[in-house]
């Protein structure tokens, strides 16, 4: 909506495609270089970074660009970085600047299914956090459950109503017969 005023409305699909490729691979690079690696070496983080950005799945998702993939390709690695920064040193800052990136990367549900796919795997990454901690923190990552539900509610919410209450009507539709 911002870029609107800047730039045509022909090129805005393409800006928000580009935007979401460049993003993504800085947030990966941060995440790696600042958690992994602990700003020792460079050399490794780029490489992680380059991986992202050249690998197959990267490629597939922009030749036929879909919005939710891209928004989910530029989030993902600035979501762990600020989960992991809120872990390693619990502040409301970094709580905040997680609930606004998770805010932000709402778009990728656009399908509730790639939604799905990210908490889990966000779930999975928080288990190997507690095991390697020894559950010391285990407060700290409700709290990020937490905010991330939270955020999410707004479409999470009468999405899971319609798969309790309704999704028997898919079997009655007249595609599905």
């Amino acid at each position: 909506w911002l870029f609107h005023f800047i730039l045509p409305l022909s090129s805005l699909r393409y800006f928000y495609v580009f935007f979401g490729w460049v993003f993504g691979p800085l947030g990966v690079y941060f995440f790696l270089q600042k958690i992994v690696f602990k700003e020792k070496n460079k050399v490794f983080p780029f490489l992680g970074a380059l991986f992202y950005l050249f690998n197959l799945g990267t490629v597939q998702h922009f030749f036929v660009p879909f919005e939710m993939f891209t928004t989910q390709y530029a989030a993902l690695g600035w979501l762990f970085l600020l989960a992991t920064k809120y872990l390693q040193r619990p502040d409301k800052k970094t709580l905040i600047y997680f609930a606004l990136a998770t805010f932000l990367a709402t778009p990728q549900a656009y399908a509730a299914t790639l939604w799905y796919v990210y908490f889990i795997s966000l779930s999975f990454y928080f288990l190997a956090w507690l095991f390697i901690n020894l559950f010391k923190q285990l407060k700290q990552i409700l709290i990020l459950f937490s905010v991330t539900l939270i955020t999410n509610s707004f479409w999470l919410l009468p999405n899971l109503y319609y798969v309790f209450q309704h999704s028997g009507e898919v079997l009655q539709a007249k595609i599905n017969q």
